[in-house]
């Protein structure tokens, strides 16, 4: 009978030691890593400097300086902007000998309209610099317009042109 016990007794050993040595209850752990979530980056929208224009032009990419006074190709829109503004309320802008009349109190709203309507009218953008106005139809070129002058009056066509910039700087 010993025997049969010690028989027993090595079997049950041996089935121990085989269930040890085939594995666990516990899952392997991963030798490496899994790969980290690859964050993805919106793209970053072209900067409008124009809000509201109804060409939707992106900023230009030109620098802006030492634009050289060639050959406007927006008088027409600069023009018509400045005068659909001025008959809007002719008798806040009287004419005179030297051209109709805009005070200094008055330039900034009358600024704001000629660059809303130039925006709203589908043919150029137009973005106020200072005493100047920016005018584009496209990325290409720029030209930069200066109607109102230090004695109050409105001028218009080559008088207002300054320059244009090459490409577009706005």
């Amino acid at each position: 009978m010993q025997i049969k016990n010690y028989s027993t007794l090595a079997a049950v050993i041996l089935m121990e030691v085989a269930l040890v040595s085939c594995g666990s209850d516990t899952p392997e752990t991963p030798t490496t890593p899994p790969p980290a979530p690859v964050a993805t980056v919106a793209p970053t929208p072209t900067p409008v400097l124009t809000a509201g224009c109804a060409l939707n032009l992106p900023k230009g990419p030109g620098p802006g300086v030492d634009c050289p006074r060639t050959s406007p190709e927006l008088t027409a829109v600069v023009n018509d902007a400045v005068n659909q503004t001025r008959e809007e309320n002719p008798g806040a802008y009287p004419l005179e000998d030297a051209g109709f009349r805009c005070s200094a109190d008055q330039l900034d709203a009358f600024f704001k309209k000629v660059v809303d309507r130039i925006n709203a009218g589908g043919r150029a953008c137009a973005y106020r610099d200072g005493l100047e106005l920016a005018v584009k139809s496209s990325n290409a070129k720029s030209e930069q317009w200066k109607f109102w002058v230090t004695s109050g009056h409105i001028r218009l066509g080559d008088n207002a042109y300054r320059a244009t910039c090459t490409p577009a700087w706005f």
